[in-house]
């Protein structure tokens, strides 16, 4: 049960260990993707004049998963309670 350690606190109360992971976690995803974002580019000509339609889509999906992964950061550090730690 991975929520079992809310059940303990009052609810709606978020445990800082909780945050970390999940502010661990999002930040795993997001060098997945600038990973997989970077072995896209490198297969892609160097020229990007030179790109297909198929090119051209296949960097915009890569690079919009890294941008997900962003904005999922960001949305985790908007959670972090500061002045409670």
């Amino acid at each position: 049960m991975p929520n079992a350690h809310r059940s303990r606190s009052r609810p709606g109360k978020i445990i800082p260990s909780t945050l970390v992971f999940e502010t661990a976690r999002a930040h795993w995803i997001f060098q997945h993707n600038q990973q997989r974002l970077d072995e896209t580019e490198s297969g892609l000509p160097p020229d990007a004049i030179e790109w297909s339609e198929y090119h051209i889509r296949r960097y915009n999906n890569f690079s919009r998963y890294k941008t997900t992964a962003e904005r999922s950061i960001s949305a985790q550090a908007v959670g972090w309670p500061l002045c409670a730690l």
